[in-house]
């Protein structure tokens, strides 16, 4: 299991952002300062790369961590989106958010799938990118999260591992 006490130093709370009462984690520092380091942690969480065809990120703050996972281990980069920032056609699940509704949307396609965020809070948004991945032809192996909100319950689809590197 990976230190991660280097990376949680990395990391700045913002009081009252982006609404009063929320400290929100800033990953910032972090990718400014350990970012090659925390994707080698977060590659290592991976039991067997061969497994796995592409590498999901969901818009925007999963794109970092997606795109360089997908391209340390030469899989493709499946771009998780916000409605209608993608050309049709598409495929698209909505859900849930602690604040109003959301929907994501992608491409229609095959193979087996990571879904990678920045942050895993409720699970809403991740369960979401699993059902959509499925919905348009992929098999989803896993999900992988830069963070957990320990303090939160996630709802989590059950017949896949989930993982994460800071525990907040």
């Amino acid at each position: 299991m990976t230190d991660t006490s280097r990376f949680d130093a990395l990391l700045d709370t913002i009081q009252d952002f982006p609404k009063e009462g929320i400290a929100f984690k800033d990953i910032s520092p972090l990718l400014l300062k350990a970012f090659p380091d925390f994707i080698d942690a977060m590659s290592d969480r991976v039991a067997d790369w061969g497994a796995i065809d592409h590498v999901a990120g969901l818009e925007a703050r999963g794109f970092p961590f997606a795109a360089a996972l997908a391209y340390k281990h030469h899989k493709g980069f499946l771009m998780l989106r916000k409605a209608g920032k993608l050309p049709p056609p598409t495929v698209q699940q909505a859900y849930d958010l602690e604040y109003g509704k959301a929907v994501l949307e992608c491409k229609n396609g095959t193979g087996r799938v990571l879904i990678v965020d920045d942050v895993l809070a409720t699970g809403g948004s991740m369960s979401a990118s699993v059902a959509l991945v499925r919905a348009a032809g992929y098999e989803a192996v896993g999900t992988l999260a830069a963070s957990r909100l320990s303090f939160l319950h996630q709802t989590l689809p059950d017949d896949l591992p989930h993982d994460w590197i800071l525990e907040i």
